[in-house]
């Protein structure tokens, strides 16, 4: 039976993992010789940044040696980047230790691409020969190329298509902050806008501009309250990652963008949320006989009319409404960036090693007590040895 360590990252990567392993399993028994395969789960940390990601084959070879496992692979939430190329994974035949970076495999059919990902990284651990090209997915082809700035049998895989490897990657991060989830952290700007569309159309005003505006118009004026308000959260909050000590900054322009693209989703998801709600308002206050007679529009209300209406107070009532508004939870809105979940990452990795040095530090701190002790001990011997045979000499030049 083989043994296969998994060190996933905790979050969204051990959930994954828990999830392929049957998968993986079957794979294994048809491509190897051996028909059982052991996996062992172990969430670890394991690095504090995505600057230093490149460091976790090393550190999972440790864990390997220590649980005696044939094979390991770590499985990382963070992005990894060489030479402005996406990382897929990190790959040491002699240590049999592999490192698989999540976000590159995308936003979209994840869990197959994993699947075959991390099949693939077991098998050619298992017959210690990488291969030059695979490829998990179309939009995955990888390459395996030598890293310059590690002088061991390493290999890294890259994904040799380069924009859409970006692309995939900032979804793949995005799909990691998992925007649907943060839509009720928005319930007083949703609340606001829902309050000012509601009001402005019971007026006339809007009725007659969604009847005279075109569709780019209505397009235009959509992006524009999107895109407003995905910029004042921005700004309100403060989610733009400036420049730090430890910081490289094209780690600092993927959180960002990641950030802005999330922050973009969770508006267009309350949008069509606000748009819903506006539709129900909207069919109870406008009456289908005063619309008609008090705008230009055709003399038989249709549907289109509603449809239009409502689309334009959606958009105004975001812009009027809700810029200037906060979310209740501002605590919550700062963890869907990656750049704030990689700094309490790196402290509580920093944490960790503190502790460790503590303890270490405890424990040669008592060794040292122990030997202070026992040399103590020896000279209080010595000294005791010293005043008997003095005494005796006395005893002698007295007889």
């Amino acid at each position: 039976m083989q043994t296969v360590g998994i060190i996933p990252s905790p979050g969204i990567a051990h959930q994954h993992v828990k999830k392929i392993i049957p998968n993986v399993k079957q794979l294994l028994s048809k491509r190897t010789k051996h028909s059982q395969w052991n996996f062992d789960i172990k969430v670890d940390l394991m690095i504090g940044s995505a600057e230093d990601v490149h460091e976790s084959v090393e550190k999972a070879a440790q864990i390997k040696e220590a649980y005696q496992w044939d094979y390991v692979v770590c499985l990382t939430d963070l992005p990894s980047i060489s030479d402005n190329k996406v990382v897929v994974s990190d790959f040491n035949s002699d240590k049999h230790v592999a490192m698989l970076s999540l976000p590159s495999l995308g936003f979209i059919d994840l869990k197959r691409k994993l699947v075959k990902t991390m099949t693939s990284l077991i098998e050619q651990l298992y017959y210690n020969q990488p291969k030059d090209k695979n490829a998990p997915h179309p939009f995955v082809r990888v390459k395996a190329v030598e890293p310059d700035e590690d002088a061991t049998s390493k290999q890294r895989y890259i994904n040799i298509l380069f924009i859409i490897s970006w692309i995939q990657l900032i979804c793949g991060l995005t799909r990691a902050n998992k925007p649907w989830k943060n839509i009720f952290n928005f319930k007083k700007i949703i609340s606001v806008a829902f309050a000012t569309g509601t009001y402005v159309s019971i007026f006339s005003m809007p009725w007659e501009l969604s009847i005279q505006y075109s569709i780019v118009r209505f397009i235009i004026l959509m992006l524009i309250a999107i895109l407003g308000m995905t910029g004042w959260l921005l700004y309100a909050h403060q989610l733009i990652e400036s420049k730090t000590a430890k910081s490289q900054r094209v780690y600092r322009y993927i959180y960002n963008f990641t950030t802005v693209f999330t922050l973009f989703i969770i508006t267009l998801l309350n949008y069509i949320i606000l748009y819903l709600l506006l539709s129900i308002s909207v069919s109870l206050f406008v009456v289908p006989s005063l619309f008609n007679q008090w705008t230009s529009a055709h003399p038989h209300f249709t549907f289109i009319n509603y449809v239009k209406l409502v689309w334009f107070v959606s958009s105004l009532g975001l812009l009027a409404g809700a810029m200037g508004s906060t979310v209740e939870n501002e605590e919550k809105i700062r963890q869907i960036t990656y750049s704030y979940r990689q700094y309490h990452r790196y402290k509580e990795a920093e944490q960790e090693k503190k502790e460790k040095e503590q303890a270490q530090s405890s424990s040669h701190d008592a060794s040292n007590q122990q030997v202070e002790e026992s040399a103590s001990n020896k000279q209080n011997k010595v000294n005791q040895q010293d005043e008997n045979k003095k005494q005796d000499h006395r005893e002698e030049e007295t007889t």
